[in-house]
Parts: structure tokens; sequence; C-alpha cells
């Protein structure tokens, strides 16, 4: 079974949008529309990695680093991941 990470770190650039490397810029900055769209492109298979039941509770975070962190505290033993994936 490909897990998230593996998928995530086969694109180049992706986890950083994960691990918060790369900062969300402020909203009048004009980078920050790319910057969203690229967010946007690693919260999908996040998010539908995930058991509809369990999407649902996570549908509400607007970056990908927040997913992960709530997902992490969520399910903080490596076996609970298992859970909200398909």
């Amino acid at each position: 079974m490909v897990t998230i990470c593996e998928t995530l770190s086969e694109k180049p650039g992706k986890m950083k949008y994960v691990l918060g490397t790369d900062k969300e810029p402020k909203e009048i900055d004009p980078e920050n529309e790319i910057w969203d769209a690229k967010n946007s492109m690693v919260i999908s298979p996040l998010l539908n990695s995930m058991e509809p039941e369990i999407r649902k509770l996570f549908l509400y975070l607007s970056t990908a680093k927040k997913i992960w962190d709530e997902v992490s505290r969520s399910y903080p033993r490596k076996g609970m991941w298992l859970r909200f994936l398909n």
C-alpha cells in the first residue's frame, strides 16, 4: 500500500506544505495566490486518502499543515493512521 507520504514525496516540493516549511504569505502578498493553489494540490490527496466519515472532520482546515497536525493529534499512534486511510 502506498502511503500519503510516499505519494507526496514523489512530487518535489509538496511535503514542505505538509511540514509547514513553506510558510503561507500574507494575503496582500502577490505570491499568496500561487502558494494557495499549490497548498490546495497537497490538501486534495490528503483528504482523498481518508475515509469519508473521517474526511468530514478535517474539511474546515485551510492548509495542508493544519490538516496534517490535526490528524497527527487525533491519531497519534502509527497503527491508528490506518483508520483514516482508504
